[in-house]
């Protein structure tokens, strides 16, 4: 049921003209549709976000202008680009008047792509009357630089005064589209090409690698927007041909000549950012590997260094094995267990050196046992073992969370396994 009250959309902007005079003026919703004036051209700017939520506005748009009811949804506002038409029937089965819907979606980065991008978004819709050729454009959103330079160009000549062709004003659109693409595409080459200019060397060995998958993120939509801008033109051109089909005149020649270079140049602006795309990631890859071979440089020279202190230890370890066993015997003899007569040259052995045995072989056990136990409750943590740990209990109950659910299946509890999905 509509609504009798507007929800708080704020005034729309219209820009009319007319052989004699052009005028533009902001006003409410309600106030442009109870004037009714008819106009040659009629351009309104207006935001789309508020009146998709307004019961009241919305009505009076779908009304006035026969907008189809899918334009309002979700999905069709979600969506990265699109092109659709329709044609209108009066009640004697004439053709009353063409309606179009298109969306064009740019993203354009910042002069840090890491720092910031906004998007550009042409959301139009637009119908024309065959009995008096006239054409209304509904331009839903536009940022202010979008804004100004659509009135300008919608307005800079009498293409629409003089039109004969439901789609002049496409041509201007996809122009507008194309302008903003190729700023997007040139964009994206350049912060490339400055990567090509300054790749990883010894001096500057350190990639920023987070900034460049970012700036491959931004390549990508680019990319993706690209492709639906060409698709949407492709498809302008396919129902401009089969509306304009048995009317071959000068005025619909031009048209279609305007569209199918302004579809070839999107194209290749296209073919422009798939190399962009190509060229950062083969860069990336470079990166990755100039600082693999830097890593393995470095793992080559540890490895000599180890070598080298692997070498003298070794030497340190024979002295110590050389010595070691003369060093033993003079500990023991120099203990006084063992006397020494030098006047008479002979030995002497207390009767007490059991003792030496008794108390150093426990405590050499003792040692042992200790650094033993030591290393068994106080292990020494391997580098990545906590993650090891966590992503095998994780496949664990992985796997009791499919056996479960594979033993409902069994048994037929189908609703049961719905609810653990």
């Amino acid at each position: 049921m509509l609504s009798n009250k507007c929800q708080g959309c704020p005034p729309i902007e219209i820009i009319t003209q007319d052989r004699d005079n052009k005028e533009a003026r902001k006003t409410s919703i309600d106030s442009f549709v109870s004037r009714n004036e008819p106009h040659k051209v009629t351009v309104i700017f207006a935001e789309a976000n508020f009146i998709r939520h307004c019961d009241h506005c919305r009505q009076l748009f779908t009304d006035k202008f026969q907008m189809p009811e899918l334009w309002w949804t979700d999905w069709c506002k979600r969506s990265n680009g699109y092109f659709g038409c329709e044609e209108m029937v009066d009640e004697k089965g004439e053709t009353e008047a063409h309606s179009t819907w298109l969306r064009f979606l740019i993203k354009h980065c910042s002069d840090n792509p890491t720092k910031g991008y906004f998007w550009y978004k042409l959301n139009i819709f637009t119908r024309w009357e065959y009995s008096t050729k006239s054409t209304t454009i509904l331009v839903f959103d536009p940022k202010p630089a979008v804004r100004a330079h659509l009135a300008e160009k919608l307005f800079d000549s009498r293409k629409g005064l003089d039109a004969e062709d439901p789609y002049w004003p496409h041509c201007i659109l996809a122009e507008e589209a194309v302008h903003l693409q190729d700023d997007a595409v040139w964009s994206i080459r350049t912060f490339v090409r400055n990567l090509e200019k300054n790749r990883p060397s010894r001096q500057n060995l350190v990639p920023n690698y987070a900034d460049r998958h970012e700036l491959a993120r931004h390549a990508i939509h680019v990319l993706e927007t690209l492709e639906l801008g060409t698709k949407t033109i492709n498809d302008m051109i396919i129902q401009h041909d089969r509306l304009q089909r048995g009317t071959d005149t000068a005025h619909h020649r031009q048209i279609s000549r305007q569209l199918q270079f302004l579809h070839h140049t999107m194209r290749s602006l296209y073919c422009r950012s798939d190399s962009n795309k190509e060229r950062l990631l083969n860069e990336n890859q470079l990166a990755f590997h100039v600082m693999a071979q830097f890593d393995s440089e470095m793992s080559v020279e540890i490895g000599h260094a180890a070598q080298s202190d692997s070498a003298a230890m070794k030497t340190i370890a024979v002295l110590t094995l050389i010595f070691l066993p003369a060093t033993f015997v003079s500990a023991i003899f120099s203990t006084s267990f063992f006397n020494f007569d030098a006047g008479s040259g002979d030995w002497g052995m207390s009767d007490k050196f059991w003792m030496f045995w008794a108390v150093s072989i426990p405590i050499t056990l003792v040692t042992v046992a200790m650094w033993l136990l030591w290393h068994k409750f106080f292990p020494q943590k391997l580098i990545g073992e906590e993650d090891l740990r966590a992503r095998r209990r994780a496949t664990q109950l992985d796997s009791l969370h499919h056996a479960a659910l594979v033993e409902l299946a069994k048994k037929g509890g189908e609703k049961d396994v719905g609810k653990m999905v």
